[in-house]
């Protein structure tokens, strides 16, 4: 003899109650939270970054106007936005450079370059914008730009694949699309660092 599952060890048929409600309800809930997903992280950390948060940036060999009034700016920006504390000034001996220079038509608009010590901490790094590409007509703000970009590799982030990042691979490119200072993901890159 085969029991009905429905019903009960007694004999009496058992009623389902909600089951099929219950089935919806936890299948809605799935895909609500699947739906609710929060986004990837839009930033990657580049390698060392420095053991402190507050740097000076030394600004000796970058010329007056656009290009040291944009690095100004953008020094301003990650300070005001980020837990580092960055200033710029003719420091002669920090142990972080800024230059403009003429590297030719090699593809990039900028550089950055830094040596650490063997806990990954930087413990120096310079950056450069090349004139080949950027000069002082362009808008300031496309100069920040650039210099947030190699500022960012500096301080440990280092590109995205969004071109609505100032770590886009071409920075100028980026302020071409709407880009004209940090984002989010940068700040949130930034200080996941600090």
């Amino acid at each position: 003899m085969t029991r009905d599952p429905s019903a009960a060890p007694d004999g009496r048929r058992m009623r389902r109650r909600g089951g099929i409600r219950l089935a919806a309800t936890t299948g809605l809930a799935v895909l609500a939270a699947l739906a609710v997903v929060s986004p990837a992280q839009a930033f990657n950390h580049e390698g060392p970054h420095w053991a402190t948060s507050q740097l000076t940036i030394d600004t000796s060999s970058v010329p007056s106007g656009g290009f040291h009034d944009a690095l100004t700016d953008a020094a301003a920006e990650y300070t005001a936005l980020t837990h580092v504390s960055v200033g710029t000034e003719d420091a002669i001996g920090s142990p972080w450079t800024a230059q403009v220079i003429d590297a030719g038509d090699d593809g990039y608009e900028g550089y950055s370059h830094w040596r650490y010590d063997g806990d990954h901490h930087t413990t120096s790094a310079d950056m450069h914008l090349n004139t080949a590409y950027l000069d002082d007509s362009l808008p300031e703000d496309e100069l920040k730009v650039v210099w947030e970009h190699e500022s960012g590799h500096v301080l440990g982030i280092a590109h995205v694949t969004g071109i609505d990042h100032v770590m886009y691979p071409f920075a100028s490119q980026a302020y071409d699309d709407g880009v004209t200072g940090l984002t989010d993901d940068e700040v949130a890159g930034i200080d996941s660092l600090y």
